[in-house]
């Protein structure tokens, strides 16, 4: 995700697709909610393959860009944090 709105954006958009029957959209939007939530432990398997695949415990990691544009210092929902 991008932001703190784009979130619950998609998620208001799918309660209306669901209320207007708009099912073929209903369909879409839950697979972008989806896809969304997945790269976020995406990014935690790539960090755990880089520390040798196994356990974080005792292991430092550094969180750059922790907000969704430059020049922000929105971190509403940000993933990285």
């Amino acid at each position: 995700f991008g932001g703190g709105c784009l979130p619950k954006d998609i998620r208001a958009f799918m309660a209306r697709a669901g209320e207007l029957g708009a099912d073929q959209a209903l369909t879409f939007l839950r697979e972008v909610d989806s896809i969304n939530m997945r790269r976020r432990g995406h990014m935690v398997e790539l960090a755990r393959e880089a520390v040798g695949g196994g356990s974080f415990l005792g292991t430092r990691v550094a969180v750059l860009g922790a907000t969704f544009k430059p020049d922000s210092d929105d971190v509403r929902d940000s993933p990285a944090l």
